[in-house]
């Protein structure tokens, strides 16, 4: 995360306003920018394929992806400073 650059403020503006609007959208969640897709999710897609692909399906299934408050630890400025405080 580049908090020095010029568009920075700008583009955290854009994110929160797309964030925001989502509940008002929910009818079209496919076109969020926040939705899964094969390219930012390759393996989810790919677990999905293999269920599909057999005779019998399992009972259950799970699946598991890093959550908001553990990506959010993760986060650095351009000085490698910790984000989240």
């Amino acid at each position: 995360m580049d908090t020095a650059s010029a568009d920075f403020e700008e583009s955290l503006l854009r994110f929160y306003e797309v964030l925001l609007a989502i509940p008002e959208e929910l009818r079209r969640w496919s076109h969020s920018p926040f939705a899964l897709n094969p390219e930012s999710a390759e393996g989810f897609f790919e677990l999905i394929q293999q269920v599909q692909a057999r005779t019998k399906l399992p009972p259950a299934l799970k699946g598991q992806i890093v959550g908001p408050l553990t990506f959010g630890t993760t986060l650095r400025d351009q000085d490698g400073k910790a984000n989240f405080l």
